[in-house]
């Protein structure tokens, strides 16, 4: 009885140690999960902001003033397109502000991606601005390769160009930041 009693235990021991074992290499692989995240988000920025202190460098902010001739010259032509990049960068203020960036429903992105192509593709034929059609191509391509891309700094770059674009066709204060991403503000 004593030698079946102290295999019992041995069992008990050894599936012990076992779940011990399973149960640290289950945790050791959700936190490296999560750092690997983590680290690949900060690249991201990292990288963005890079692109973007390197976009100030070659671009300046516009003033009030210049903004204002903007809207009254392209934007009052483009009404049409003033109200989609309106909707459209609620929508990013929406889904991705006050850190939301970082926990994505990827399922409403890309539907939205969806959706800006399809507009995109019937408003560019209409715009007569080529600076504003260009900047609506390359939304149009950033909105194109979300969808084949699920990546963070392609929701941020797009949400970017529907801000810059907002202050370019409806308005602006003079102190909302302007990211410089645009054809549109920074007419060269």
């Amino acid at each position: 009885m004593s030698r079946k009693k102290g295999k019992s235990i041995r069992s008990k021991v050894i599936i012990a140690v076992v779940a011990i074992l399973v149960a640290t290499a289950s945790l050791t692989f959700i936190v490296g999960k999560e750092l690997l995240t983590e680290t690949q988000t900060k690249k991201e920025e990292a990288t963005d902001q890079s692109a973007n202190e390197e976009k100030s460098e070659n671009s300046s902010t516009p003033t009030v003033e210049e903004v204002e001739e903007i809207q009254e010259t392209v934007g009052e032509n483009n009404k049409n397109v003033g109200a989609f990049v309106s909707d459209t960068h609620d929508f990013y203020n929406d889904t991705t502000g006050y850190g939301k960036i970082d926990n994505l429903d990827w399922n409403s992105q890309t539907n939205m991606a969806e959706k800006i192509v399809a507009t995109l593709e019937q408003m560019i034929p209409q715009v007569k601005n080529e600076n504003l059609k260009s900047d609506l191509e390359s939304t149009r391509q950033l909105a194109s390769t979300l969808l084949e891309d699920q990546s963070t700094s392609h929701v941020r770059s797009l949400h970017r160009y529907f801000h810059d674009l907002d202050i370019a066709l409806n308005e602006y204060d003079g102190a909302t930041k302007v990211w410089g991403v645009t054809k549109s503000l920074n007419p060269q």
